[in-house]
C-alpha cells in the first residue's frame, strides 16, 4: 500500500512539474509619462486632476488596458490634435505594444474638453522575447488650425 501511495505521489508531483514547465506567464509592467503641447490632459471632465503619467498595471501578452482621460483646449483657437509615442525602453518594445485612442481625435475646438479612451495592447508575440518591463512617453500635440 505504501508503494502505491508513493508511486501516486510521484506521479502527481511529476504532472504538476510538467504543467508548470509548459505554462509560460509573462507580466509586463509599465508607467508611461504623458506630455502635452498646446493642449491639457485630465483624469476628469472638471479638469481638477491633471494627467502626468499613466500606470497601465500588469498586463499579460494578448491583454489590453484602457484608460479614460479628458483633453482640453485652453486656447482661443481651434487646434488639430496628434498623438505620438517616443523614448521606448527597450526600443524593440514598440514592435509588440500598440497605443490607440478612441475617438480618433482630429480637432479640438477652443475651450472644448473631450473624453478620450487610450487603449494599450500587448501582442502575444512579446512572450517570445525577453521584454518584461518597458516604458515610453505619450506625446499629445496641438497645432492651431
Amino acid at each position: 500500500m505504501r508503494k502505491q501511495i508513493l508511486a501516486l505521489l510521484l506521479i502527481v508531483v511529476g504532472l504538476v512539474s510538467l504543467a508548470y514547465a509548459v505554462t509560460k506567464t509573462l507580466i509586463i509592467h509599465n508607467i508611461g509619462n504623458v506630455y502635452t503641447v498646446g493642449v491639457e490632459a485630465y483624469w476628469d471632465a472638471e479638469k481638477t486632476n491633471r494627467v502626468t503619467d499613466i500606470n497601465w498595471g500588469s498586463l499579460y501578452p494578448g491583454n489590453s488596458s484602457t484608460k479614460t482621460l479628458w483633453l482640453y483646449n485652453p486656447g482661443t483657437a481651434n487646434v488639430s490634435i496628434t498623438k505620438t509615442t517616443n523614448n521606448w525602453n527597450p526600443p524593440e518594445a514598440q514592435n509588440y505594444i500598440t497605443l490607440n485612442w478612441n475617438p480618433d481625435v482630429k480637432t479640438l475646438l477652443s475651450g472644448e474638453c473631450l473624453q478620450v479612451n487610450l487603449t494599450l495592447t500587448i501582442d502575444t508575440a512579446i512572450a517570445d522575447t525577453n521584454i518584461t518591463d518597458y516604458s515610453f512617453d505619450i506625446v499629445i500635440s496641438a497645432t492651431e488650425t
